[in-house]
Formats: structure tokens, C-alpha cells, sequence
């Protein structure tokens, strides 16, 4: 399954041009999905204060983001809506801003 957006879309704008058209995939990278859900759980336990610890059972494990959407470490994909100071204007790993952000660092 593929997205496809344009930047006049994403921000309302009135001069979008074919050419800002991006193209992403909605299934999680399998190479990003990081540690067990088991290890996450035993550092959470070991490591987090009982004040800051969730109050469920099976807490969320995010592995990674693209857009507004958010992946968990079985790859189940869940829409963001709560979103965080930048990711409401762009996204998670919004392609231009993590070009522009590459090529600063190089």
C-alpha cells in the first residue's frame, strides 16, 4: 500500500506543483524494528521510576514513524493523534524535511 501527497495538500497551501509529489510506503521497515518487545519491557522495569510507569498491562512499543502514521514492533500500523510540536505541521520522517536535515549534516 502507497501514499501519495503534495504539499499543497499536506499544508493547505494554494501553489502546490506536480512535482512536490512524494511517494512513501505504509508498511514498517523490517530492518528498523529495533529490540524485543520482552527487552523493552525488562529495561522499562529495571530502569524507569513507578511514577513514570504506564498503568496497562501491555504498553505500546512505537518502532517507527512516517508521516502521520506509527508502527509497533509487530508492524501493526496506528494513526497519530497526538502528534508532537513538529509532527502536526509535517509528519514523522517527512521526506523534504529529512533531506534538507541529511544534507546539513553532511
Amino acid at each position: 500500500m502507497y501514499a501519495y501527497g503534495l504539499n499543497g495538500h499536506l499544508w493547505r497551501g494554494a501553489n502546490s506543483h506536480e512535482s512536490d509529489r512524494f511517494v512513501f510506503s505504509l508498511t514498517p521497515n523490517p530492518t528498523n524494528l529495533g529490540s524485543s518487545y520482552e527487552k523493552v519491557l525488562n529495561i522499562k522495569e529495571h530502569h524507569l521510576f513507578p511514577s513514570v510507569t504506564p498503568y496497562y498491562k501491555k504498553p505500546l512499543l512505537i518502532h517507527d514513524g512516517k508521516m502521520q502514521w506509527l508502527f509497533d514492533h509487530k508492524g501493526r500500523r496506528f494513526l497519530d493523534m497526538f502528534g508532537g510540536i513538529v509532527t502536526v505541521s509535517v509528519g514523522h520522517c517527512h521526506p523534504k524535511v529529512t533531506k534538507a536535515a541529511v544534507e546539513q549534516m553532511d
